[in-house]
């Protein structure tokens, strides 16, 4: 990715392909904490059988 900012910018590429490499990789660990944080949803492993025949 980052000689991708290179090719495409020359020298200055450098310094914004690192910010946008280091924005990326903020953005990924912000998803994976609060992914980590959030609280799986109970579902019911047993239901009741209905009563009437």
């Amino acid at each position: 990715m980052l000689g991708l900012f290179v090719d495409v910018q020359g020298v200055s590429g450098y310094a914004t392909g690192f910010v946008v490499y280091f924005v990326l990789g903020l953005g990924a660990l912000a998803i994976a904490v609060s992914l980590y944080r959030s609280e799986p949803t109970t579902v019911p492993t047993e239901t009741p059988a209905p009563a009437g025949d």
